[in-house]
């Protein structure tokens, strides 16, 4: 069994400060310290200050770069979050200096670091032309490591995604995509046409592979036939993978072979073969099964149905029997 003390420690290593504050249930050891000798009783107390300034350092850091990129509300809100928790403001030594806020950096370093969370060092540079002095205030000020990799998953906020609005006019269509649609309150004139190009590729591509992430690019789309077009087929295809996914839920009982009403399958194709061995309800669409004829069509070119002023009615040239057997009860859809 491992130790809450063990996690927490673990949580803070990893930067997964709401892990680390639902694992800090309270002073270490708080209540199972009476009648300890004088070693163990000093172990648990350095134990658990150890514990609660860990805990505050880790927010502190985090606090300081929200700070560092101007964003001071969410720096407060994480300063107290765990300033709230039990024994952590009373392990503070020199509290008061402890929890003065920091100045923002000039507004160059924070489009820098954006730019460099995005697209990494080299390429942001190849971009925007990046200035190393605002590389060095990052890296001094804890928001960029060694190997100029960002230490703090970038804020989406009105900064950021005007930073990506100037990623996106550089970058090649392929990869301006999610700028795009990062930027998409920030578009101007002259972004609507290469943004919606760019932003309509990406869905066409995500069609199969993601179509829940390309309807979302759609959303962002005017309402041309071509958007409109692709937007039904994906809530279509959605619908069509929603009910396989339930279909595969249910027990295999008789009532799931069975074709639903109004099905225009013939008797054969219910449970998925053929007199003939073929697959699959439409099998002969797909392949003669063999030693099975695929029915023959009707004469002179008519339909199993004809229309009257009665609605569909069975024409002359229907299926013959044990072809099709009687028009379905349910109708064309």
């Amino acid at each position: 069994m491992v130790c809450d003390a063990v996690l927490l420690r673990s949580a803070l290593e990893k930067g997964q400060l709401e892990e680390a504050r639902a694992l800090y249930r309270g002073r270490f050891l708080e209540g199972a310290d009476h009648g300890l000798g004088e070693e163990l009783e000093e172990w648990v107390w350095s134990t658990r200050e150890a514990l609660a300034e860990s805990l505050f350092q880790a927010h502190r850091e985090v606090a300081e770069r929200l700070w560092a990129l101007g964003l001071p509300e969410e720096a407060s809100a994480l300063m107290r979050a765990v300033l709230d928790l039990p024994g952590v403001r009373e392990a503070l030594v020199e509290p008061e200096e402890r929890l003065k806020p920091v100045a923002p950096l000039p507004e160059g370093a924070r489009r820098t670091f954006y730019a460099v969370a995005f697209l990494g060092p080299a390429r942001a540079g190849e971009l925007l032309g990046l200035d190393p002095e605002d590389l060095d205030q990052l890296w001094r000020r804890g928001l960029l490591d060694a190997q100029g990799r960002p230490t703090l998953t970038p804020p989406l906020t009105l900064e950021a995604r005007k930073v990506a609005l100037e990623l996106a006019r550089r970058l090649p269509p392929a990869e301006a995509a999610p700028f795009y649609q990062l930027a998409l309150p920030f578009w101007e004139a002259e972004d609507r046409h290469r943004g919606e190009k760019a932003l309509l590729k990406a869905a066409q591509a995500r069609v199969e592979g993601d179509p829940k992430e390309a309807l979302m690019l759609l959303e962002a789309l005017a309402p041309t036939p071509e958007v409109l077009l692709l937007k039904r087929g994906l809530e279509r295809l959605g619908r069509y993978g929603e009910a396989r996914e339930t279909l595969a839920e249910i027990p295999e009982s008789p009532e799931k072979k069975r074709p639903p009403r109004g099905s225009l399958l013939p008797p054969w194709g219910a449970g998925g073969s053929s007199p003939g061995g073929g697959e699959g309800p439409l099998w002969w669409s797909l392949r003669p099964s063999r030693g099975v004829e695929p029915p023959r069509p009707p004469p002179h070119g008519r339909g199993a149905f004809s229309g009257s002023r009665g609605g569909l009615q069975p024409s002359s040239g229907a299926l013959p029997p044990g072809r099709g057997g009687d028009p379905p009860s349910g109708g064309l859809e």
